[in-house]
């Protein structure tokens, strides 16, 4: 089985950690946790790793807009092919998730640095929804943290990140995966009974 590479997009002070732009950074973060996996970060690299069997988790420590600078490091021992990207996307709804293992980045200054960094689109990511804001501006909305109502949700809105994380891990059928994830009802299984509990 070949390795693969799990990077949660993302702004890596603190401050961010709840904010909408951040949620590919607290996903991967909180599967950590959820593995009690350790973090190394190696003082002259832009990010912080967790090893998980043949799987390397990535945080970078870029701000998001050069999160390419992380991932380059990591293309000699892993294909493209094995590399899963977690960021956001507000033209996603809220809790509607979005597999897809190539294309444009949609705009996302993120997966733009990724994909030019590595000169290719042909890389794997998974888009979670944050809502469009209807009254401000984007950057603004995207950098406030999660209102109330979502963060009521957002546990299990990440337990069903954690799920196709582990798919991807264990090589599980590409396709049929999309297939089940971009399914509009895919994330609501996760949330039943949820208590709202912030992480």
């Amino acid at each position: 089985m070949a390795r693969k590479l799990i990077v949660g997009l993302g702004n890596y002070p603190p401050k961010y950690r709840y904010t909408r732009h951040n949620i590919g950074f607290l996903t991967v973060e909180e599967y950590a946790r959820r593995h009690s996996l350790k973090w190394h970060k190696d003082l002259f690299r832009p990010y912080k790793t967790a090893q998980l069997d043949d799987a390397i988790l990535l945080l970078p420590y870029t701000y998001m807009n050069n999160t390419g600078k992380a991932v380059v490091d990591f293309i000699r021992e892993i294909g493209l092919e094995d590399i899963l990207l977690i960021c956001d996307d507000i033209a996603l709804p809220w809790l509607r998730v979005r597999l897809r293992l190539k294309g444009s980045s949609g705009g996302h200054r993120g997966l733009e640095s990724v994909f030019s960094v590595l000169g290719s689109n042909a890389i794997a990511r998974l888009r979670m929804g944050v809502d469009r804001p209807s009254s401000h501006d984007v950057v603004e909305y995207v950098l406030e943290e999660f209102s109330e109502e979502q963060k009521r949700f957002l546990p299990g809105y990440l337990e069903s990140a954690f799920a196709i994380i582990d798919k991807w891990i264990q090589d599980y059928d590409r396709e049929r995966l999309m297939s089940e994830v971009n399914n509009a009802d895919y994330v609501l299984k996760f949330i039943g009974g949820e208590d709202g509990t912030r992480l």
